[in-house]
């Protein structure tokens, strides 16, 4: 993880211009003892935080995802830009979850 941010992230280098639509987390869970609670997450284009999300808490037990859609100005990027996507509990421990991120381009 990032210094500055604590916690999990992924990345990727776009090859289009577009704007994030849709990011989701999955409660990995193995029982009905919840991995994550009060999740955020953030997505920082060339280093520089452009979309924060509001907190959230997953309200089902094991397997069940919590998803966001944004909105077509929330999270723009261009071609050859990086996007980092970064993911934190308000407790500030990191949990065993994973995300799925949807990506709009610009053709």
């Amino acid at each position: 993880g990032d210094a500055t941010s604590g916690g999990e992230q992924h990345f990727i280098v776009t090859p289009y211009q577009g704007y994030v639509h849709t990011v989701a987390f999955k409660n990995t869970a193995t029982s009905t003892a919840m991995t994550g609670t009060n999740l955020q997450f953030r997505v920082l284009r060339n280093g520089t935080t452009i979309y924060t999300s509001s907190v959230q808490t997953f309200t089902a037990a094991a397997r069940t995802y919590k998803g966001w859609v944004l909105s077509s100005t929330d999270a723009t990027f261009f071609a050859g830009n990086d996007l980092r996507f970064q993911f934190i509990c308000t407790s500030g421990l990191w949990r065993d979850t994973c995300a799925v991120v949807v990506l709009k381009c610009l053709i």
